[in-house]
């Protein structure tokens, strides 16, 4: 196993948290232990208090915003008390790939509370493929949340965060006239909570019948609490619990097409039977979380001396345009299909794969969603912050064999036990060649003795 410069976390089970000792304890406040009688935290990540004038802006600001963007749910409770009463549900989505296979379980699990329920979901538009075939939804209303990502990089730049309450508003007014009033809205503060503290102070969530759900809900089962220092899947289905759903199955699914299968089975019509299959995906939403092509290639070059492998070359277009990337693609044994898969194409491809070697991007969810072992390369280090958004105790595969591979620390000019902040790929630069294929060999032995 790694040495020297870095260090793995690995992890066969969906219900293990890891470093939870190593937690920041005055973070760990949820709703239930939300500051009344003071100014709240900044954010999650930042415990300084507001300023005074955000403090005291922000009531008269949402009661103007609900007037400018117009109502869409409901003013009068009508006697819907407790979740099973909602009639009318919108789930409002816009994060990325990672976050939008991490939001399956929750559909799942609310479509099971409330089967009779209209269920729309706002989703980032980037997301249509994942959402294109779920079952627990009547429609996916597709809302624009970046920009037009520049050359070389996978995301672009987010719009402004009031662009987003207003063009979801919009969406739900024109829902609201086809289907009746929204009853609940949930989802929107879900990556960062409003103030760092709440997962229902949201303007969205509050123009519907949110506010009394809860307060119904506290009043019959006591205060409730949303525990923010654990990976994002259970935190989800804590949110969703703390409205009045049981969660039975915290599993993730991806829902693939026979035409998703087809197309993986034309890209992989020339590995012969009984071949080790790798995908290897080198890109990620920022460039300090790409490892460099050129040790994907030494990779390459190890594990196919050691057996049978090809190898598979998955990422959008802007992969092309990355240093290394001829030499990668032209490998003996290395099929190029950058710009060539959907998602549904990428899934079926993963499902058939032995093993995803990937940074810390969109693949390594698909993977995990489709239960294939994955292999991540992490910029976080291991003496990092332990509950940043960055960190694998948030963010690692769920549900799958999987290792992580960190640096063992920051690198400065990056501020020790914090996390890389650096513009290119830097800190994670410290994680060797060796410690990828140790990593990847271990998954893969695991598989051979049928311990996966």
């Amino acid at each position: 196993m790694p040495q020297a410069n870095g260090c793995v976390q690995r992890s066969a089970s969906r219900v293990n948290r890891l470093d939870t000792t190593a937690s920041v304890s005055d973070r760990r406040v949820g709703d239930a232990k939300r500051r009344h009688f003071g100014r709240p935290d900044r954010s999650f990540e930042d415990s300084r208090p507001v300023s005074w004038f955000s403090y005291l802006v922000r009531p008269p600001a949402l009661l103007l915003a609900r007037l400018v963007i117009g109502r869409f749910g409901r003013i009068m409770p009508a006697g819907r008390r407790t979740l099973q009463d909602m009639r009318h549900i919108a789930v409002v989505h816009w994060d990325n790939l990672g976050d939008a296979i991490h939001l399956g379980p929750v559909l799942r699990e609310l479509r099971r509370n409330v089967p009779l329920a209209r269920i729309v979901l706002v989703s980032n538009e980037r997301n249509s493929g994942v959402f294109f075939n779920c079952p627990y939804v009547d429609e996916v209303l597709l809302q624009a949340v970046h920009e037009v990502p520049g050359p070389g990089r996978t995301h672009g730049e987010s719009k402004d965060s009031r662009q987003h309450v207003c063009d979801a508003a919009r969406l739900l007014r024109e829902e609201a006239k086809a289907h009746g009033k929204v009853d609940l809205v949930i989802g929107p503060n879900w990556l960062h909570p409003v103030f760092g503290r709440s997962y229902f102070d949201g303007l969205l969530f509050r123009s519907g019948l949110g506010d009394r759900l809860l307060r119904h809900r506290c009043s019959m089962s006591g205060p409730y609490r949303v525990d923010s220092l654990q990976h994002h899947v259970p935190r989800n289905l804590e949110i969703l619990g703390a409205l009045g759903a049981s969660i039975e199955d915290d599993s993730l699914e991806m829902w693939l097409e026979p035409s998703d299968r087809a197309e993986a089975d034309e890209l992989l019509r020339v590995v012969p039977s009984g071949t080790c299959l790798v995908v290897l995906a080198p890109s990620a939403g920022q460039p300090r979380r790409e490892w460099p092509l050129a040790r994907f290639g030494a990779v390459v070059d190890h594990l196919s001396l050691k057996q049978a492998s090809a190898f598979i070359l998955v990422g959008g277009e802007e992969v092309k345009a990355k240093a290394g990337f001829s030499a990668l693609s032209g490998k003996g044994g290395v099929i190029d299909a950058t710009g060539m898969t959907s998602l549904g194409g990428l899934g079926a491809v993963l499902a058939r794969a032995d093993l995803l070697i990937s940074n810390d991007s969109g693949p390594a969810h698909v993977a995990a969603a489709v239960g294939t072992p994955v292999v991540v390369m992490s910029a976080h280090s291991r003496d990092g912050d332990p509950w940043l958004i960055t960190s694998p105790n948030r963010y690692r595969p769920w549900g799958v064999p999987s290792v992580v591979v960190q640096p063992a620390s920051t690198i400065l000019p990056c501020t020790p036990g914090y996390t890389c902040i650096s513009d290119g790929p830097h800190c994670i630069l410290s994680i060797t060649v060796d410690q990828v294929l140790d990593a990847a060999a271990a998954l893969l032995a695991d598989q051979q003795r049928g311990d996966v």
